[in-house]
């Protein structure tokens, strides 16, 4: 078939943006092998009810296409947008940084921003659904003074009706008085972890310089050494074994 972006988007736009709701078609790409075009379905997938996978396996072919065909094709909610506000200080003077977000405007206090959202299917063993995770990194010189920030919540549902929900909270930065890190969940303490080892890489790579082979030099190996001790300590604190492949990815830059 057709591979344009253009031609391809406007078929894919056209279906799911009939204006009879009832003849609307909804469009998931499942791509096999490494050859997958993502840049062309990312792009399509910000088409309302788009969905998108890639798989590298017979198995992963049919565990998507059979036990959890009606998640990937079933939208939950459109437009889901999420902002975290903070009254008096302006819309976001008291965000740094979002860690798990795209496609969002800090500046205006966003953090969530999304097109469609589709349902996740449960551990057939645990029952547990596996999510995602999205960090919020407040800057230091306004954690004492966060008591009235509002969270606000806007989102369509499957059937066209739109919803809005604006909540103050209070946040609570007191520490206990020391500067010990704390976490409300192993999840989030994993998240943490995460996003340092991701972002780690990333000033990796970037030191490298635009252009050149990528290389680790003496300081780089030390700090993946160092790190490499805190995923170990880590993995016992949050009782996930997988971390474990961080661990050999690290292991293996070193030794290159």
């Amino acid at each position: 078939g057709r591979t344009d972006p253009n031609s391809l988007m406007m078929m894919v736009k056209k279906a799911a943006t009939n204006k009879n709701r009832d003849l609307q078609i909804f469009t998931t790409f499942i791509g096999v092998g490494l050859d997958f075009n993502t840049d062309l379905i990312q792009e399509i997938t910000k088409v309302r009810g788009s969905n998108y996978f890639a798989v590298h396996s017979s198995a992963d072919f049919l565990q998507r296409v059979h036990k959890e065909f009606e998640y990937i094709v079933s939208p939950m909610v459109f437009d889901l947008k999420l902002s975290l506000q903070s009254e008096g200080m302006g819309d976001n003077s008291c965000i740094e940084m979002v860690y798990g977000s795209n496609e969002i405007d800090i500046k205006n206090g966003e953090i969530m921003n999304i097109n469609t959202l589709f349902p996740s299917p449960a551990d057939p063993d645990t029952g547990d659904i596996k999510g995602g995770i999205v960090l919020i990194k407040l800057k230091e010189s306004v954690i004492d003074n966060l008591s009235n920030v509002i969270i606000r919540c806007s989102f369509e549902d499957k059937f066209g009706k739109k919803y809005k929900n604006s909540q103050q909270v209070k946040l609570d930065c007191d520490n206990n008085g020391n500067n010990n890190e704390y976490y409300p969940n192993t999840g989030v303490r994993k998240g943490i972890l995460l996003t340092r080892y991701v972002l780690l890489i990333k000033q990796w790579i970037k030191s490298m310089g635009a252009g050149r082979r990528l290389t680790v030099n003496e300081k780089y190996k030390q700090i993946f050494k160092h790190f490499i001790k805190h995923i170990e300590n880590e993995i016992v604190n949050v009782k996930d074994e997988t971390l474990n492949q961080e661990i050999k990815i690290l292991r293996r830059l070193i030794n290159v």
